[in-house]
């Protein structure tokens, strides 16, 4: 068992296409988006937990990356003066 245990410690990097190879696609993240506040959300979530950028979401709700950075501010600031 020890020779499969340490061929998995040697291994410590994983890359950035491994990692996010199981994330949804931007248009599944903004499905149900009906209303401004549910877009907000969802791009809070793309950019958080789905490590997609500013310019993706921004490309793909054709929007200005400037306008998602402000509005991701935003929601992280209502989160925590707990407004949300």
């Amino acid at each position: 068992m020890a020779p499969h245990l340490q061929e998995k410690i040697s291994v410590r990097e994983v890359t950035k296409r491994q990692r996010l190879l199981h994330r949804p696609t931007l248009k599944q993240v903004f499905a149900d988006s009906q209303t401004k506040k549910m877009r907000n959300v969802a791009m809070a979530r793309a950019y958080r937990e789905y490590g997609y950028t500013q310019a993706e979401i921004a490309r793909t709700l054709d929007l200005h990356y400037a306008t998602v950075s402000r509005l991701i501010k935003a929601g992280e600031d209502k989160m925590s003066k707990g407004k949300m």
